[in-house]
């Protein structure tokens, strides 16, 4: 009976466990689907709401997420062309995928509403033919995961982004190819990319950016902030600052290579490559650039802006530093430019600042006045300043002047009459001592030397100086 009680309960255990299996297994898929269909999405005025669309949801052309649709990918689904999905304050599970519509995509304010990546692939995908139009509008998107999370891909579409905000995606920020489109407004900020573009990455596509700002973008090779292989870009009256390639060697903002560029009214500041263009690198294409500023960018070569078999015009433009080093390759110049040497603290005028070259430790500043080494005197042209030299004790100042020594007296600046490499005026003069002889005086008695009164073998109670102390032989 035990045996059967035991064999019994063995089989119940199975059938038990086999059955909790299976329901694992259907409450993962039905997670799976619940996220993809928006249950777990958070809005303003539910926590958990049910994966499915409004009857009535397109009476008005219009689908509110989440109180008629419960995820932007179940609104996307359900609309028709050229709907309207309008999105309330909340976050939302990203990985939408739109193909072969016209949208229009509206959020509440890029702070207020905020799309974040699921999984590894874009935030948002559109894709179709230029018949079709996205429009997006007041949204944040974020949080792309690996190589594959791109914040936007606009494959083949047409396209308007307004003040939205694109940040923190892996993937890069934006992906285009081919299509037409603007971007107004937008903040690109904390983009990454393994390959090139760490914002924006173009391929053929005619994109226009107007008063957007990009910053702290990086790419792995070319183009920090936007690379472009064909197509027309646009960048007009925007910010672009601190970007930078990785082990790239070219454009720490802007690369392009066959490229027709309109840069007009543009901020460059303090975006790095390693090799050359600091700020801009053109490779073939053509360029007209007008009435932008290029501050503190730096590479190796051509701070600011390198062109190589491009046509570039430049007019109206401010570049700080000497036109050396702010630029390399071949131009055309048309009116109104300035290569600033005073822009800022720039003793080298090599377009960077002294304060932020010293800081990041690309040039050398010994005797810590901030100013560069190779900016500081050197008299003797040893690499040195003479101040760190006079300080650390490598050279002399003895007149305490802040010069050296043996330059003041090689440029004639002091004199040194005994040649002992030391200025005349940093010795105290040396005067003969003048010997007086007393007048005789009557009845003087003359004062006696103490030393004689122990006669000559000065031998006293101290011992003298033949005694057991040693001393002179024979007295003084």
């Amino acid at each position: 009976m035990k045996r059967i009680a035991s064999t019994s309960t063995v089989r119940h255990f199975g059938t038990h466990a086999a059955t909790s299996a299976g329901i694992g297994t259907f409450l993962l898929a039905a997670v799976f689907i619940a996220m993809r269909g928006g249950f777990f999405t958070r809005g303003a005025n539910a926590e958990f709401i049910r994966p499915a669309v409004a009857f009535d949801a397109l009476d008005d052309g219009v689908i509110d997420v989440p109180t008629e649709a419960s995820s932007i990918q179940a609104a996307a689904d359900f609309a028709h062309n050229g709907a309207t999905i309008r999105i309330a304050p909340g976050t939302y599970v990203g990985a939408v995928v739109v193909d072969g519509k016209s949208l229009t995509i509206t959020g509440a304010g890029s702070d207020a509403t905020v799309v974040r990546g699921f999984g590894r692939g874009a935030v948002l995908s559109f894709s179709g033919s230029a018949e079709q139009r996205i429009s997006v509008t007041g949204i944040s998107v974020v949080g792309g995961r690996g190589e594959t999370g791109t914040g936007m891909i606009f494959d083949g579409v047409s396209f308007d982004v307004r003040d939205s905000h694109i940040a923190g995606n892996q993937g890069g920020g934006v992906i285009m190819r081919d299509g037409l489109g603007t971007f107004s407004g937008c903040k690109f900020d904390d983009n990454r990319s393994e390959k090139s573009g760490g914002a924006v990455s173009n391929e053929g596509g005619s994109p226009s950016f107007v008063a957007c700002s990009f910053r702290h973008n990086i790419s792995a090779t070319f183009g920090g902030a936007l690379y472009s292989k064909g197509g027309n870009v646009s960048i007009l009256a925007c910010t672009v600052e601190d970007n930078s390639t990785r082990s790239g060697a070219w454009g720490g903002a802007v690369f392009g290579e066959n490229t027709t560029f309109e840069l007009h009214g543009t901020d460059f500041t303090r975006n790095r490559s390693i090799e050359s263009g600091g700020a801009v690198y053109l490779l073939g294409g053509i360029a007209d650039v007008s009435r932008c500023t290029f501050t503190g960018n730096y590479s190796d070569e051509a701070r600011s802006l390198f062109s190589r078999g491009a046509g570039v015009r430049i007019a109206s433009s401010r570049l700080c530093g000497a036109e050396a080093f702010a630029l390399g390759g071949d131009f055309a110049f048309g009116d109104g430019n300035v290569f600033d040497t005073s822009c800022f603290g720039d003793c080298n005028q090599n377009g960077v600042s002294d304060e932020e070259e010293i800081a990041m430790g690309w040039i050398s500043d010994r005797d810590g006045n901030s100013v560069p080494d190779s900016c500081d005197p050197d008299c003797n042209s040893n690499g040195l300043p003479d101040g760190y030299e006079v300080s650390a004790g490598f050279a002399q100042d003895m007149n305490a002047n802040g010069l050296i020594d043996i330059c003041e007296i090689r440029s004639g600046l002091a004199l040194d009459v005994d040649n002992d490499w030391i200025p005349d005026d940093a010795q105290m003069p040396v005067i003969a001592p003048t010997v007086t002889t007393p007048a005789a005086t009557p009845n003087a008695t003359a004062v006696p030397d103490p030393f004689d009164a122990w006669g000559p073998g000065m031998s006293g109670p101290m011992g003298g100086m033949n005694g057991p102390m040693g001393g002179f032989p024979g007295g003084r």
